[in-house]
């Protein structure tokens, strides 16, 4: 299905059925499956109709996934063109960090 949605240029169905196909994929052991399902979703997510050909031609913000657990809202920092409102990947590192040592 991600791949006709892809075809069809339906981002709405790309970045519902890509994720889904990769956590398939990866629940199989088809890593590399799982891995360009992953890429699809995520070359959708942030293409906002003019790729990466200049600075303001993409989306910063996105969602981390996991099967099984809460999505975490994630954008770049607000100084480089990102949505204050989600965590960026500055944060992320800290917090990542900070809970090995926990």
């Amino acid at each position: 299905m991600a791949f006709h949605a892809e075809e069809a240029d339906d981002v709405a169905a790309v970045l519902r059925y890509a994720p889904a196909a990769a956590r398939r994929a990866a629940a199989l052991a088809s890593h590399r499956e799982a891995a360009a399902q992953f890429e699809r979703a995520l070359r959708f997510a942030a293409n906002t109709g003019e790729g990466t050909a200049h600075y303001r031609g993409y989306e910063r913000s996105h969602e981390i996934a996991v099967h099984g657990k809460p999505g975490i809202l994630g954008s770049s920092d607000p100084a480089f063109r990102g949505d204050r409102t989600r965590y960026n990947p500055e944060e992320m590192l800290v917090a990542a960090l900070a809970s090995c040592h926990m």
